[in-house]
């Protein structure tokens, strides 16, 4: 039982496909949690993705939330090299109790797009930049 276990975690780790990034420096970032301060590079489109589990729990307010977050970030770049497009969605799905008032408690699924964001970034100073 341990062998086949042991078998098929090798063949899934030798079978997975790998992907590379053609520019010199890969910028990567942890959608909603931190924001490189380069540009993907022009017409390089570039997405990120996160998953977050929720678990909250008030006894004061007596509230429980559990579910599922997820972050989704894509960049593009156009124009110039230091300008690019980025896009921003997180979207939740989660089950809320709330029993504070017992007559109107609260049991619902609560599932949407918790946030959209849409902007442009522009490199300022790249301090690489002509470096000898």
């Amino acid at each position: 039982m341990k062998n086949n276990f042991f078998y098929t975690f090798l063949i899934i780790l030798l079978c997975q496909s790998n992907f590379a990034q053609y520019t010199d420096v890969i910028n990567s970032n942890r959608p909603g949690e931190s924001m490189s301060a380069y540009s993907v590079g022009k017409k390089i489109i570039q997405i990120e993705s996160g998953l977050n589990y929720i678990s909250s729990k008030h006894e004061l307010l007596d509230y429980e939330a559990k579910g599922f977050n997820v972050d989704l970030v894509a960049r593009y770049g156009f124009f110039i090299e230091e300008l690019e497009f980025v896009a921003g969605l997180n979207f939740q799905s989660d089950r809320y109790k709330n029993s504070f008032d017992v007559t109107n408690a609260i049991d619902e699924r609560r599932t949407g797009i918790k946030s959209l964001s849409i902007g442009l970034k522009f490199l300022v100073f790249d301090p690489f930049k002509n470096y000898q």
